[in-house]
């Protein structure tokens, strides 16, 4: 009796884990297949101006900013014994947006006057949580409060118009079926569309040289249900310039281009022309590695040897080279999320009964 109903808990929970593993597949290929087609809109409408790229493992700057994300984990941000245990980095896009990177560099250029302190063209690499209904808007205007003027400049109307004219139907003038008439398709721009549809963009916001942001924190520590989800970590490139801290009460002084708390180190650039997004980081909160992906019952001897099992074979789904090795460092795994358009209906089944 007491077998049988510990291999009915087992049973449940790898449903659960299965679960779990399936949702989490579903979350990672909604995002990515809608950011590709983004991606392919972004490129064509503003010929080139303004590109999203995926980059693969293999790319050195895939390695770089999974590298920074790990190594750069806030000092005990992770408590011991609690349910997460570092940063799990899914996907890494590249951002290329000629309009954003002239306007950062003649606002760098513009400092670099003879007279000038140094320390106020200093350009920082930092992170900053991104909601990921904004993650369009950001491409293609960083965070710019009034998109308009960039909007102008990368769209350009006439030439979206003349690429929408198709050939038509042939026409009595038209012998044969050469020189028809002209055809004009709608004028929707997609990528402007979806920049317009999205989220707007807190700012000032923070930007700290931690992966793991303050505003992670409370989930970090206390896990939930949407604490595992899918989030978006821009790597940006900040003038951070003249600098006021917070904490400090004097107001003297030339106006500063950005506000640092001594205690949460983060800044708040206040001017959105000194950020320069580059790359944006899918990551999960990585679960500790005492812990499963959910809550499950408790279980000794052959029946927790048999779930530990199936738990390292569904991290093996996601994996390229198979599961991490064991010793591997917690806050950096191994694991690339891999998710094939097959993996979701996979996880669908049911497990076998042990």
């Amino acid at each position: 009796g007491s077998v049988v109903a510990a291999e009915r808990r087992a049973a449940q929970c790898r449903e659960r884990v299965a679960e779990a593993e399936r949702l989490k597949a579903i979350d990672v290929l909604e995002l990515r297949n809608r950011l590709a087609a983004f991606a392919l809109h972004c490129d064509h409408e503003t010929r080139g101006a303004a590109r999203l790229r995926r980059l693969t493992p293999r790319d050195a700057q895939y390695a770089r900013c999974r590298r920074a994300a790990a190594e750069n984990a806030r000092r005990g941000f992770f408590a011991g014994g609690g349910p997460f245990a570092g940063l799990d980095v899914v996907d890494v896009f590249k951002i290329e947006n000629r309009c954003l990177l002239d306007a950062f560099q003649r606002e760098v250029e513009r400092r670099k006057t003879p007279r000038s302190d140094e320390k106020k063209i200093a350009v920082k690499g930092l992170f900053c949580d991104v909601p990921a209904a904004s993650v369009e808007r950001l491409v293609l205007y960083g965070l710019r409060g009034d998109a308009a003027p960039l909007e102008r400049t990368l769209f350009d109307d006439a030439w979206l118009a003349d690429q929408s004219r198709t050939p038509g139907a042939p026409t009595a003038a038209s012998p044969g079926g050469f020189g028809g008439t002209v055809e004009r398709k709608p004028t929707e721009v997609k990528a402007r569309r979806a920049a317009r549809d999205a989220a707007s963009l807190e700012f000032p916001r923070a930007f700290s040289r931690y992966s793991t942001l303050e505003s992670v924190r409370g989930d970090a520590r206390k896990g939930g249900e949407r604490a595992g989800r899918l989030r978006v970590l821009a790597l940006c490139r900040v003038l951070v310039g003249a600098v006021r801290v917070e904490e400090d009460a004097s107001t003297d002084g030339p106006e500063p281009d950005a506000l640092y708390s001594s205690v949460r180190e983060e800044y708040r650039p206040l001017k959105p022309e000194n950020v320069l997004p580059e790359f944006l980081l899918l990551y999960r909160l990585a679960p500790a590695k005492d812990k499963t992906h959910v809550d499950a019952p408790a279980l000794s001897g052959g029946a927790a040897l048999a779930l530990d099992g199936v738990a390292r074979q569904a991290a093996g789904l996601f994996a390229e080279d198979g599961p991490a090795a064991a010793g591997d460092d917690a806050a950096f795994p191994r694991c690339e999320h891999k998710a094939p358009l097959a993996l979701a209906a996979a996880l669908t089944e049911a497990p076998k009964q042990p």
